[in-house]
């Protein structure tokens, strides 16, 4: 368990996937569980960014955001394809925990999973220097 990760789950993340993320020792958050239904995605990310949580999403509209937007943000893992079954992303975030000490304040990746193989793409944005701290 590495205590220093933590979790928000987007609405579209699957209540097996946010499960298996608690068994596993970490701690996750998220949409439902603070209630923040209709929330916009700027506002979800400067509430991760402001307590340094990781976003996990389905939704590529964050990668969006934080390419065209000035916005602050810790950390987005975008999983790819869409599948609302939490098991099928499970050996994803795996491969990607693995590398957690790539997960920095900054980072975009994006995991995808097909049959046979599982990709990995991390992006480190560069934050202006006063959000560096």
């Amino acid at each position: 368990m590495d205590a220093t990760l933590s979790f928000f789950a987007d609405e579209n993340i699957s209540p097996a996937l946010i499960n298996w993320i608690r068994i596993t020792g970490y701690h996750i958050s998220g949409v439902k569980d603070e209630n923040m239904h209709g929330a916009s995605d700027i506002s979800i990310i400067e509430k991760c960014f402001a307590s340094n949580n990781i976003i996990l999403t389905h939704d590529n509209d964050f990668g969006k955001i934080i390419f065209t937007n000035t916005v602050s943000f810790f950390s987005v893992i975008y999983l790819r394809p869409g599948h609302f079954d939490g098991n099928f992303h499970i050996p994803t975030l795996k491969s990607i925990l693995k590398h957690k000490e790539l997960i920095t304040k900054g980072t975009l990746i994006i995991g995808q999973r097909t049959v046979r193989k599982i990709k990995i793409r991390i992006k480190h944005i560069e934050l202006k220097p006063d959000e560096n701290n």
